[in-house]
């Protein structure tokens, strides 16, 4: 079948082009553009996830599902799929070549640190001086707010998230709003990059508490029934978790009046994480007039309670299966709650992720999948054995210093190295050599990526589509599928270019829009 590359944030701009043309008399079956546009991000939901419950859900996902056009073959196509290269290039329609969001962060071989994606030293979080502030500074494409704004002067754009990164990216430069979850004290944040001061509705939802209220309570299945067939799992499972919470209910605290001493990163790391974001999004939505009058706005939401379950129990866990059932009533209710605000024919809904996840190694062996979970210190020491092979074949002066970082290897050479051998020649021999090992499939030097007469080779494109010369690896690395190289307890994660971590749900529901499924690759 025929390769279609759509990007989302092309699509979505098409569609607001269509309804400013829609809006000044041109001819189109509707008298104004939508009210609202709520682009729905996701953190790390597979297609297949969704599809696969689609029989179990009644609500939010069931009707987006049914009223909506449903892209069943979405993929991200770059090669490292995290959460803030897929949220940039949703908001920008362009790859992380492009817009320079390579990772949630990236190493610095010169102070030898790492960089936030979101950092900005710059600035600080409001009312707290001595806390970096976070903006889109190091963002190099503008984004759909933006473009939005530039069609409509007095469009609203207005972003939440629990993470910093899933607010800030899609919101773009210049939004009225953009917030996000502290870890520390429970509430929405946002940086002086947006503004000097809290509105006071903002002051007055953090005032209420919301998360403290779960302090003494747990996370319990919504219900008994469970009705998921493989690859979904039952309950307990040893590598979840930390191999002993790994059954439900899941408590806040170990007894009542003693909770967890991270309680807010427990807190966010459940259903409840998800419901509180849609919670601050309805009264951002009041407060703020959205979807009030005939200009469109844009309200963009993150929901990050998936990527954090997901991690820690699984994609196929019962705990997910249990906060989807949950994320699907969420979603119902906001819906139902935008049906009464603003009106179910005046705004557009358009759902997706930023990335999947990699099933859990040990279940995919059950299945006869060759599945490996692997600790970061055996993947060190094979790369330091080429890196001492390397030295002796090229009679280097020192050896190198590699260091994993993100989707490949930082190279540093001393200056003694770099004046005996060109760097180039090293990266080559480098690359070559770790090929060799049994837990790589491919590597991609700089010179392979930027030259137009690379021979093809499976996902060469991928990987020159995360490629940004400041701020991505000096060598880029496909490990062999289905290998989960892990640096703490996990049950599992993503960041590869293979199809488990690149398949999302893409839906657009709303005026205009025929419910229909396309099953082309987009």
């Amino acid at each position: 079948m025929k390769r279609v590359m759509i990007y989302l944030g092309i699509v979505a701009l098409s569609t607001l082009i269509f309804l400013t043309r829609a809006g000044s008399g041109s001819s189109s079956s509707y008298a104004s553009p939508p009210r609202m546009v709520v682009l729905l991000v996701v953190d790390q939901l597979q297609e297949t996830q969704l599809s696969s419950l689609a029989p179990n859900f009644r609500h939010g996902f069931a009707r987006l599902l049914n009223q909506g056009a449903v892209f069943t073959n979405a993929h991200h196509d770059h090669a490292y799929t995290v959460t803030a290269a897929g949220h940039a290039t949703i908001a920008t329609g362009t790859h992380p070549s492009h817009h320079g969001i390579v990772g949630n962060a990236w190493w610095d071989p010169h102070t030898r640190k790492w960089i936030g994606c979101v950092t900005d030293p710059e600035h600080n979080i409001v009312g707290k001086p001595d806390a970096k502030g976070r903006s889109p500074h190091f963002l190099q494409r503008s984004t759909l707010g933006d473009w939005l704004k530039q069609a409509y002067p007095d469009a609203k754009v207005m972003s939440v998230s629990i993470k910093d990164r899933g607010s800030i990216l899609p919101a773009g430069y210049h939004p009225d709003g953009a917030y996000w979850f502290d870890y520390k004290t429970g509430e929405f944040v946002t940086s002086t990059y947006y503004r000097k001061d809290y509105p006071a509705w903002v002051t007055e939802f953090n005032h209420r508490r919301l998360p403290d209220t779960y302090a003494d309570s747990q996370w319990a299945p919504i219900s008994s029934d469970f009705s998921g067939k493989p690859p979904w799992r039952e309950d307990a499972s040893p590598y979840e978790s930390d191999g002993i919470h790994t059954t439900f209910p899941h408590a806040f605290g170990d007894a009542p009046g003693n909770r967890h001493p991270e309680f807010y990163s427990e807190f966010a790391c459940s259903p409840f994480g998800d419901q509180y974001t849609l919670a601050f999004a309805r009264r951002m939505i009041e407060a703020e007039a959205l979807g009030a009058d005939e200009t469109p706005d844009l309200l963009c939401i993150s929901l990050s309670a998936t990527d954090k379950i997901g991690h820690r129990y699984g994609p196929y866990s019962r705990e997910m299966y249990d906060h989807l059932l949950r994320l699907d009533r969420y979603l119902g209710e906001f819906l139902d709650f935008l049906d009464r605000r603003i009106g179910a024919g005046n705004y557009l809904v358009v759902l997706s992720s930023d990335h999947g996840a990699l099933p859990v190694p040990e279940e995919l062996q059950k299945r006869g999948v060759d599945a490996r979970r692997v600790p970061v210190e055996v993947l060190q020491k094979a790369i330091d054995s080429v890196a001492a092979e390397v030295t002796a074949k090229l009679h280097l002066p020192e050896k190198p210093f590699l260091k994993i970082v993100n989707n490949g290897l930082a190279v540093v050479l001393s200056s003694q190295a770099e004046q005996a051998v060109p760097r180039s020649r090293v990266l080559k021999a480098l690359a070559e050599a770790l090929r060799e090992l049994p837990l790589i499939e491919d590597t991609f030097t700089p010179e392979e990526l930027l030259s137009g007469d690379t021979p093809p080779r499976p996902f060469l494109e991928a990987f020159r589509h995360s490629y940004f010369p400041q701020r991505s690896p000096n060598i880029l690395v496909r490990l062999k599928a289905h290998v989960l190289i892990v640096w703490d307890r996990i049950a599992t994660s993503h960041g590869s270019p293979y199809a488990y971590d690149t398949h999302v749900p893409l839906i657009f529901s709303g005026p205009g829009i025929s419910p229909d499924r396309h099953e082309q690759r987009v």
